[in-house]
Parts: C-alpha cells; sequence; structure tokens
C-alpha cells in the first residue's frame, strides 16, 4: 500500500458517557428531528417533481427562468436538514460563478453528509447509476441534472467523462456547475487517495472545496468507509441524538490550470490534490480503491475478485 496511513479503515471507541449521552438523545432529540428530516425530505421531492414538469432531465440540462428560482429555494434545503441534525454550518471563502469555475472539486470525501453540500451550491453531481432509481431521492437528482455513471461499464464511464467535458464548456448560463469528488469514494479524511481525471479533463478552471468536521477525532461519527464495524445505520443515530454536530466548508481560490496541466490531466489532478492536501494538513497518496481492495482480498479473502470492489465502492 502506497501510503504510511490506512485510508479506508475507520475504528471508533463508544465510551460510556457517550453511550449516556445517546440514551437521552434518544429520547430528547431524535424523535423530532427524525420527523422533521422525513418531512424535509418530502418537499424536496414535491419541489423536485414540480421541477421536471415538460422537461427531460437527460436531454435538458439547462435550468432556467422559474425553475432556476426553485433551485433556489430547494438549495436551502439542504441548509435545513443539515440544522435540524444538530449541525452548525460554518461557511469560508466564497463560491465561484459558472463563468469562474464551472466545476467544483471536493475533498476530502467521507460521508453521506456531503450530497448536502452540493445541494446547498447548487451544483450537479456525479454518482452512481444505482442511485437513479432509490427512494426520495431519485426525482431529487434528476432536478439538478445528475451525471449517472455505472462504473462497471466503460461505455458509461467514458458517457460520464464526456457530460462532464460538454457541460463545463457550455455557453449557455442556465447550465449549473459540476460538483466532483475526484477521489470517487468515501475515505476517513486522515489522507487524500489519487484524484480520477474526471474532473480535469475538460481542462477548465476548479474550484477547490474542502469540507471538514471539527470534534471527531475521537469518536468518528462521519466517516462511511470500506473497514468498519459500525454500519450506516448506527452512524446514522449517533448523529442524530448528538446535541451539536460541526461541518466546515471552505472555498479556496478558483485553481486556473497552466497550458501543461490543460494537455495534461493527470498532471493537473496531482497538482490540485497536493494543494488541498497542503490546505487540509494532510498527505495527498497514490493510492486508489482498487489496488487496496486487491491487497486486502489476497490477505482477507481469497478469490474475491476486482470485480466485487466495483460493488463495495
Amino acid at each position: 500500500m502506497d501510503s504510511p496511513v490506512d485510508p479506508f479503515t475507520s475504528v471508533i471507541r463508544v465510551r460510556k458517557r457517550d453511550w449516556l449521552y445517546a440514551a437521552l438523545g434518544s429520547v430528547l432529540l431524535l424523535p423530532w428531528r427524525a420527523v422533521a428530516i422525513v418531512a424535509i425530505l418530502l418537499l424536496a421531492w414535491l419541489l423536485a417533481k414540480i421541477g421536471l414538469v415538460g422537461q427531460n432531465p437527460e436531454l435538458q440540462t439547462v435550468v432556467t427562468g422559474w425553475r432556476r428560482h426553485l433551485l433556489n429555494v430547494y438549495s436551502y434545503l439542504g441548509l435545513a436538514i443539515l440544522w435540524v441534525a444538530g449541525f452548525s454550518v460554518t461557511l469560508k471563502g466564497r463560491q465561484a460563478s459558472r463563468s469562474e469555475a464551472p466545476i467544483l472539486v471536493g475533498a476530502p470525501h467521507s460521508s453521506f453528509l456531503e450530497a448536502l453540500v452540493i445541494i446547498m451550491c447548487r451544483c450537479s453531481p456525479v454518482s452512481r447509476s444505482e442511485n437513479r432509481d432509490a427512494i426520495l431521492i431519485s426525482e431529487c437528482q434528476k432536478f439538478i441534472r445528475t451525471i449517472f455513471v455505472d462504473r462497471s461499464s466503460q461505455a458509461s464511464r467514458k458517457a460520464a467523462s464526456q457530460a462532464i467535458i460538454d457541460r463545463s464548456r457550455h455557453e449557455d448560463d442556465g447550465q449549473l456547475q459540476v460538483f466532483i469528488f475526484p477521489e470517487g469514494t468515501n475515505t476517513n479524511r486522515k489522507a487524500l487517495i489519487q484524484f480520477k481525471n474526471g474532473a480535469f479533463n475538460p481542462g477548465t478552471p476548479v474550484q477547490p472545496v474542502l469540507v471538514r468536521y471539527p470534534g471527531y477525532e475521537d469518536l468518528d461519527l462521519i466517516t462511511w468507509t470500506f473497514r468498519q464495524d459500525h454500519s450506516y445505520l448506527f452512524s446514522v443515530w449517533f448523529l442524530l441524538v448528538r446535541p451539536i454536530n460541526r461541518i466546515e466548508i471552505e472555498f479556496l481560490p478558483v485553481y486556473n490550470p497552466s497550458e501543461e496541466e490543460k494537455c495534461d490531466p493527470s498532471l493537473f489532478a496531482k497538482n490540485v490534490q497536493a494543494f488541498m492536501a497542503t490546505q487540509l494538513n494532510i498527505i495527498p497518496t497514490n493510492l486508489v480503491f482498487h489496488k487496496y481492495y486487491e491487497e486486502y482480498c489476497r490477505k482477507y479473502r481469497p478469490g474475491v475478485t476486482l470485480a466485487h470492489a466495483k460493488k463495495d465502492q
């Protein structure tokens, strides 16, 4: 493994006082928070359903007129969910306009919560094709013009890459910015794994966006990655019963690629990765998930192939 840090493992140790807080929160906080979040999700679904009336989002990728105003309202629902879940949200810097940076690149990518950051930024994400028909969020993803990709299909990956290029170079102001987490999978925020080239193939300026969760150094309930003993639902439950959670979103200055970087997406990606790692005070690595998975399987799951890795990501 080409890294002194294992970015795909998360181990938490819940102390007695944590269990006590969780018990109290389950009675005092969880019921109304859960109801409020479901209500917001239903409202988001309704707004998305209205916004899609008379449109095919796969053919019409621009959002203009009354739909743009509806999208502005919709974007506040991401913040509303964080607030209801007890998150104190700190914003640093300024989100660039689409003319300044058609693509936003976020890191580290460690949690499902980052989907709310994308909504707040009024951007189109890149998402797994399995999420296209997910309950409640299916219409929401179509409304914000999500680019879907089947990771097991080379043709789908190529089509998604071309869609990113086309949208980033589109001159219509109604086109949304694209928000990509170039690590391509979840990590534990202790290092940045190798950035994929998708966000950098167009050769356009990008705006790096850092996502931090202060206060989770001892009990990291945020991380949802490959190797961990606790479940997804456990993380959601523990977050909802905590009185206060914190998230910090920092918009860094727009990164304008050099001529050399425009011609070499891998170099562009590597330099942006190094820049973001410096700002985060963590190390950049050349580690990629499928190589980590292969090494893990050799040690612990003989006979499992790389095809399973794409399902586990």
